[in-house]
């Protein structure tokens, strides 16, 4: 293909994020789904929404600048609900972040990206992504060390998704029992 190995460019198949084997098939036990970010097409929250009807889903938006109603979109029966938080909004390029929060029932995968959702960020153009599983708890004596650190970052994640906007209900339904 004329380039060289070392430009090679790998994406993170946003697809695969929704399977603790990172396969295509995702798994069908997903309680709770938390996303942040800016939706340029439907398409990749619509896959979210069809493929885990059970679950808990939250999506929290910005709105584009043109539109001002702030009211939440209360989906299949309460299940899915879409939240416009009051992120400053100056034109299209504002702050708005990108984070997924996926519950498995042994884990939380937590997605940091500079994408938004749409289809030519995952697939198409360079970004940055972190993620990191946290599990339950473990049983028995922890150190106090990791107690420290654990709730230092529960707190900030706590304070993060009020400031966004989150339903406590569905903000400490996401994070319980999980281990940071």
């Amino acid at each position: 293909s004329g380039i060289h190995p070392s430009h090679t460019i790998r994406y993170v198949d946003f697809y695969r994020l929704f399977s603790t084997t990172y396969s295509k098939e995702p798994d069908k036990d997903i309680t709770h789904i938390l996303l942040t970010s800016y939706v340029h097409s439907e398409s990749m929250l619509g896959f979210v929404l069809s493929h885990h009807p059970d679950a808990e889903i939250t999506f929290l938006s910005h709105l584009s600048p043109e539109e001002s109603s702030r009211d939440p979109v209360v989906l299949n029966d309460g299940k899915h609900q879409i939240l416009f938080p009051s992120f400053p909004t100056h034109g299209y390029h504002c702050f708005h972040p990108k984070l997924i929060l996926i519950r498995f029932p042994d884990r939380l995968r937590v997605v940091i990206s500079s994408s938004n959702l749409m289809e030519e960020d995952w697939t198409e153009w360079v970004q940055c992504v972190w993620m990191q599983d946290f599990f339950l708890a473990p049983e028995g004596e922890r150190r106090v060390a990791e107690k420290k650190m654990d709730l230092e970052f529960r707190t900030q994640l706590i304070a993060f998704l009020r400031a966004c906007g989150c339903p406590d209900e569905r903000l400490f339904a996401l994070l319980r029992g999980v281990f940071f």
